[in-house]
């Protein structure tokens, strides 16, 4: 139930991190494949100019599609789109670990003779570990903040 939520999550999470490495990868590659053709076209620009042959008309307009598709807007809207749900999954999984911390009692199921760092405690102790390297600027419990302020009526 509730770990079955929180694997979903981060599974959710990893997803959404691969789908977005995956896009840069796509954009790198795409941008070293444009650096070469660009550095191809000056090459035959500066040998056209070694032989007197001067003007580049064709060549510019070649030069300048070579860079297009980064100015396409579904990338852009990709990104923003990736960037929010990745926002809200995260702050969705935060959210859950902190509850669940929150519902941790470090005392039950311990007997007197028991040692404290039995398996149990193990996992109950790096929940907020883990809560914390996910969250270690704070920016996700400042927007949870901010959102509970907006979400309160004013008086």
């Amino acid at each position: 139930s509730n770990g079955k939520s929180l694997e979903n999550l981060l599974r959710k999470l990893l997803s959404i991190a691969l789908k977005f490495g995956k896009f840069q990868d796509h954009i790198f590659t795409n941008s070293l494949a444009g650096l070469e053709k660009a550095a191809k076209i000056r090459r035959k620009v500066e040998e056209r100019a070694d032989r007197g042959d001067w003007g580049r008309k064709t060549l510019d307009e070649e030069e300048g599609r070579v860079f297009l598709y980064l100015a396409n807007p579904k990338l852009f809207e990709f990104v923003e789109l990736t960037a929010k749900e990745f926002d809200k999954t995260l702050s969705d999984l935060l959210k859950m670990m902190s509850k669940q911390i929150d519902e941790v009692d470090f005392n039950s199921g311990m007997d007197d003779d028991q040692e404290e760092t039995g398996p149990g405690m193990k996992n109950q102790d790096a929940l907020p570990f883990l809560l914390f390297r996910l969250d270690f600027s704070g920016y996700y419990a400042r927007q949870a903040r901010e959102n509970r302020k907006k979400a309160k009526p004013k008086s």
